[in-house]
């Protein structure tokens, strides 16, 4: 092998310079070296050993920086989005007009009750909160309506007071004496008009 690599050294000519090019080359050489100046592609260790460092503090500090972005995310207090039942109202009556029994947002989601026909009478509609030990329920509905509460279902009136009424299988509740604990159930109601 080394006598194949000599072969090819022997053959391969000098490239050729100018003939001042040699000349002046020692003095070239001596002058950098003179003026402490090194080439682009020569760094010392003193720059290899500061361009470390420099590389490790911009490592940590963008390391330290994810970790205080991490921890203010998850630290942060957690708050629940409030709804905006009127806004949830009015675009689901637009999509079903004169169609929507009851709009019922849970723990399990919102979900609608819709009649078969486009035929119910337009009335205001009104906002009922029952809640349970187990879960709390937000339901959109209307004077006439029944919706569901816990197993089983309760009616919803009004009066021409504009107080609303309540009333399951085992109770009744009323906007004229609101009572906020009901046996299992805390109810609440008002008019959705008044919501902002």
């Amino acid at each position: 092998m080394n006598d194949d690599l000599d072969k090819l050294l022997k053959s391969t000519r000098m490239p050729e310079r100018s003939p001042g090019y040699w000349e002046f080359f020692p003095k070239r050489i001596t002058a950098l070296i003179g003026t402490g100046r090194q080439t682009d592609y020569v760094l010392t260790t003193a720059q290899i050993a500061r361009q470390s460092i420099s590389t490790a503090w911009w490592v940590t500090g963008f390391a330290a920086a994810c970790l205080l972005v991490v921890l203010g995310l998850w630290l942060r207090p957690q708050r629940d989005a409030r709804t905006d039942y009127a806004k949830l109202y009015r675009e689901f009556s637009t999509m079903f007009p004169n169609q929507v029994r009851a709009i019922v947002s849970d723990k399990y989601g919102v979900r609608v009750v819709l009649a078969d026909a486009p035929d119910l009478p337009t009335a205001s509609p009104l906002l009922v909160n029952i809640c349970s030990a187990q879960q709390c329920s937000h339901i959109i509905t209307f004077s006439g309506q029944q919706i569901p509460v816990g197993a089983g279902k309760a009616d919803v009136l009004t009066d021409g007071g504009g107080n609303i009424i309540v009333a399951g299988e085992r109770f009744v509740w009323s906007s004229m004496e609101p009572t906020p604990d009901h046996g299992v159930y805390r109810i609440a109601a008002r008019r959705l008009e008044s919501s902002s």
